[in-house]
């Protein structure tokens, strides 16, 4: 069964990003666009360099969700190989399929 589509008028990208800020230690957020760019989410930094359109890591997490997964929770490496700084925890979730991220 498909849920209904949100009145005429609502953003979309507040429902993504109330759904991103139940995420524990939420620094940063992007929605992924079918076009294979990137939207920032309302109430997050508007920049973050892991999350750049074409980006790594926003490869990864399209493969995540791409495979049927709708919530995934990886590490990256930050910094490069060398010299590494650590690790980010990202978290991915999937859309409602009502939301159109074009």
């Amino acid at each position: 069964m498909s849920r209904p589509a949100p009145p005429q008028g609502a953003d979309p990208m507040r429902r993504l990003a109330a759904g991103a800020h139940l995420v524990r230690g939420a620094t940063a957020g992007v929605a992924l666009c079918a076009d294979g760019g990137c939207r920032p989410l309302p109430g997050f930094p508007p920049d973050d360099e892991l999350l750049v359109p074409r980006s790594p890591v926003l490869a990864a997490a399209r493969e995540r969700l791409g495979t049927g997964h709708v919530y995934s929770s990886f590490l990256w490496p930050v910094g490069g190989r060398r010299p590494l700084h650590g690790h980010r925890r990202l978290t991915v979730l999937a859309a409602p399929e009502h939301v159109p991220l074009r």
